[in-house]
């Protein structure tokens, strides 16, 4: 029988950071407030009106299809290098969601069939609303859960690995460790969604902030002994911002779109015993808050919400 126990310190810095913690602080200031307890069952938007996600008999289950086309090459002429591409398509349709109170009742009250709107979204989320006496939204809501309609993914993913024992490669006797680096591609060919699961009207959702055309990762990790280091970049391409699939305008507003950017991650470990490990890491070394500067703050996009922050854990196994 054996027991792992974990002790962690994070520290964190920038001004999201501070917000951030700002924020836990007010939640725990407000924490034994009666109004802001949330029954069990039950979600709120922290003090917001809380309801039930209820799941409805009616719903169709989700059905998907996924095909995939990919290989892996190791050349002789290069011992432990990997290179791997997949080709990969996935259709999801009847996909499962909750029904949230502000479209819960706009399709409820816009439905030439109310109160009743089955026959319009599969569910009647009519039956749901709860109201006070001055007509006003309020507890209790009912909400199930319904079929959102479908979603289209084509992307192509590359691989690249390779690792060397440094002493070998530097023609060296004694140990220097092992130096590994990785690579990932990731080229996003489509991201299409539907309110129906024929894609009658598909709306275009790729080169957005959340699913960018290009993005890449790369890693380089070095061990020596008992000793470890790793080094995690993180890039993602130039965006837009779409509104019901088409690109926005001017007319709209001044942001349409955001540049790219790159978050690199830190950490070092060592094993202190052969139970017990220590690690250090720093999460966005470089403190990458807003995506393009002001227009990320503006718009309330943000690459990290918190900012750079350290951490020190010790793992101990007994």
């Amino acid at each position: 029988m054996s027991a792992v126990a974990d002790w962690s310190w994070t520290q964190s810095d920038g001004a999201q950071g501070q917000l951030h913690r700002r924020r836990n602080r007010e939640r725990q200031r407000h924490g034994s407030d009666q109004r802001c307890r949330i029954p069990e069952r039950l979600h709120a938007n922290q003090c917001g009106l809380h309801r039930a996600d209820l799941r409805h008999p009616g719903s169709d289950p989700e059905t998907g299809d996924s095909f995939t086309y990919g290989f892996v090459a190791t050349p002789r002429f290069l011992p432990n290098l990997i290179v791997a591409a997949d080709y990969l398509e996935i259709t999801v349709t009847g996909a499962l969601g909750p029904l949230l109170a502000q479209p819960a009742a706009e399709f409820c009250y816009d439905s030439a069939s109310f109160p009743d709107n089955s026959a319009d979204i599969g569910v009647n989320s009519c039956a749901g609303i709860r109201r006070d006496a001055t007509f006003n939204f309020t507890n209790g809501f009912e909400l199930p859960f319904f079929n959102l309609g479908g979603t289209r993914v084509r992307a192509i993913s590359s691989n690249v690995s390779y690792s060397t024992d440094l002493a070998d490669l530097l023609k060296l006797d004694g140990d220097l460790g092992t130096l590994a680096f990785r690579a990932n591609i990731y080229h996003l060919l489509e991201y299409t969604v539907s309110g129906d699961d024929e894609f009658t009207a598909p709306q275009a959702a790729e080169n957005t902030l959340a699913n960018p055309t290009w993005s890449t990762q790369l890693t380089a990790l070095y061990n020596i002994g008992r000793y470890s280091m790793r080094w995690t970049t993180s890039i993602q391409d130039d965006t837009i911002i779409l509104s019901a699939g088409t690109p926005i305008t001017s007319e709209v507003q001044p942001i349409r779109r955001f540049d790219g950017y790159a978050r690199h991650d830190l950490s070092f470990g060592v094993d202190l015993t052969d139970n017990t490990h220590l690690q250090f890491v720093v999460d966005n070394v470089t403190n990458e808050n807003g995506v393009d500067g002001v227009n990320g703050v503006l718009t309330g996009n943000y690459i990290d919400n918190v900012g750079r922050r350290w951490t020190a854990s010790l793992r101990h196994k007994f």
